[in-house]
């Protein structure tokens, strides 16, 4: 939605907007991020462009919406913990939570990085693209998701793993295969 102030937001804004301007002398480009104590204020650069010296010339172009972020998303059981791509924490938790049909305020998110300028990303589940483009280094793809990121290993809730295994173990009492490659249960 759009306020008064030029700027963009949403339900789930943080207000860390960008405010993108351009001087109508020499077309020059000027990004202001307001600190969040400051979000609430219309803003402008300063009365002079810096690069041709014009007076009050800046137009506003554009708010840009809030940034999406990629957020680790985790229960108390950790049947179904994995990335979510949101504006914040609140709203990572609550789509978790939505999604995997969790009681409100049982998921909680933590923030793992800003997705970088230029990925296109929605709300939502991360494909591998997006968190590649995060820098992860995906250790497998194969439930149990694991993958590294800055150091620090995610690995997948383990449900759709414990159900694909039940599922192959089935199979093999009835004609020998095992579907889902998973390991052979414990107990037979």
């Amino acid at each position: 939605m759009r306020s008064t102030t030029g700027k963009t937001s949403s339900p789930h804004s943080t207000g860390r907007s960008e405010y993108h301007f351009r001087c109508n002398g020499c077309g020059a480009e000027v990004v202001i991020v307001p600190s969040e104590d400051e979000a609430t204020e219309d803003h402008r650069p300063g009365p002079y462009c810096e690069k041709c010296g014009a007076h009050e010339s800046y137009a506003l172009l554009r708010a840009a919406e809030p940034r999406f972020r990629l957020y680790w998303v985790e229960t108390e059981d950790h049947d179904e913990d994995w990335f979510v791509v949101e504006e914040d924490e609140e709203a990572a938790a609550f789509f978790h939570e939505m999604a995997e049909g969790y009681d409100e305020d049982y998921a909680e998110a933590s923030l793992v990085c800003e997705l970088p300028v230029g990925v296109d990303a929605e709300a939502g589940w991360p494909s591998f693209e997006v968190l590649e483009a995060c820098g992860a280094n995906i250790v497998r793809r194969e439930t149990p998701r694991v993958v590294e990121i800055g150091g620090r290993v995610y690995c997948e809730g383990a449900l759709d793993n414990e159900i694909n295994r039940v599922t192959d173990d089935l199979f093999e009492e009835r004609d020998g295969s095992r579907p889902n490659r998973t390991k052979r249960g414990r107990i037979h």
